[in-house]
């Protein structure tokens, strides 16, 4: 998946008004790949490109020498499980500094785990330590902010390390009722450049 082969009008729309939010949003996604910097957060319903940007983000910045991880909330979290097997050549904490250091990590999906205390603490552990870091990380989710894990909230969401592209008219703040809710314009704040 790469931004060449990302056509931002053939994306599923339920209005037409999503059609020039995507498009922005390839547009920013690609300004963020050129420059990985802080935090990325892309939002939206299913269907709408997040994971085909977030791959375009990994694959532009790969080829141009940077180490990328991209990896399915849940896989991430199925693959820091094993590392607690005996049979496993690698520890849990082998694998868990992999993750947590590697330059650009896209968590793909997050929200798709399922919500037990040890995979809500290590998805606070690992984003804390990045948050804290200021490692460039790039997280997609379909689910709004009120689903959300408060402590991964407030990291996903300060505005002074995180950047918002939301896919459509997706409410991720859940403001609105989705039984009378019409299209909205995203409010996500777009990324910064210098």
């Amino acid at each position: 998946m790469t931004f060449k082969s990302f056509d931002p009008r053939i994306v599923q729309v339920d209005h037409r008004e999503e059609q020039a939010d995507i498009t922005n949003a390839y547009r920013q996604a690609m300004k963020y790949a050129e420059d990985p910097k802080e935090w990325l957060l892309i939002a939206g319903v299913t269907g709408r490109g997040k994971t085909r940007l977030a791959a375009a983000i990994g694959n532009y910045c790969r080829d141009i020498g940077i180490a990328v991880m991209m990896v399915v909330a849940p896989d991430l979290l199925d693959w820091l499980r094993v590392g607690f097997s005996p049979h496993n050549p690698r520890s849990f904490d082998e694998l868990f500094e992999r993750v947590k250091n590697v330059h650009l990590l896209i968590l793909d999906d997050l929200g798709s785990q399922s919500s037990t205390p040890w995979a809500d603490e290590k998805l606070f552990q690992l984003l804390n330590y990045r948050y804290n870091a200021s490692l460039p990380t790039v997280v997609t989710t379909n689910v709004n902010a009120v689903s959300m894990e408060s402590r991964v909230r407030t990291r996903l969401t300060d505005p002074q390390i995180s950047s918002m592209l939301l896919m459509g008219g997706f409410d991720f703040w859940g403001k609105s009722d989705p039984a009378t809710a019409s299209y909205a314009r995203p409010r996500g704040r777009p990324p910064r450049r210098a």
